[in-house]
């Protein structure tokens, strides 16, 4: 005689399904606080992220800022020059969508030199912006 425990296995279906689905609800509601909370902080990514999605950001850029930021604050650039080497990225990120891969990797690379030692200087900042903005003027890049 085989007992037929079928409704058993419908009901521990049933109720991991319920499980599941309130852990991703618990899941949507910590990142809508988070994002609302975000939003209101200039300083925070969820700001950054809004400013993508509104279009007043390209996406490209603000990866880039977001990239340049940590690798900074990693390799423990003081604030104020973090401060200076975005300032300089604000024109420059206009210019990335010119520049082809090959020069926006030569970019990244004086970028991750400026900041590796833990300082950027007013020379690294000359240099990048001088790369930059040939790179974006010139006619003939290739992509």
């Amino acid at each position: 005689m085989a007992i037929d425990d079928t409704g058993r296995r419908r009901r521990g279906c049933l109720v991991g399904a319920l499980v599941l689905a309130g852990a991703e609800l618990a899941l949507i509601a910590a990142a809508l606080i988070w994002f609302g909370r975000a939003v209101d902080d200039p300083t925070s990514a969820g700001y950054g992220l809004l400013r993508v999605i509104r279009g007043e950001t390209p996406a490209e850029v603000f990866i880039t800022e977001a990239i340049i930021e940590r690798m900074a604050k990693k390799a423990g650039v003081p604030p104020d020059e973090v401060a200076a080497l975005k300032r300089e990225m604000g024109p420059i990120s206009k210019d990335l969508p010119r520049l082809s891969e090959g020069e926006k990797e030569k970019l990244a690379t004086l970028i991750r030199g400026a900041v590796e030692d833990g300082r950027v200087t007013d020379d690294e900042l000359a240099a990048i912006r001088s790369y930059s903005y040939r790179s974006a003027r010139d006619g003939n890049a290739k992509p």
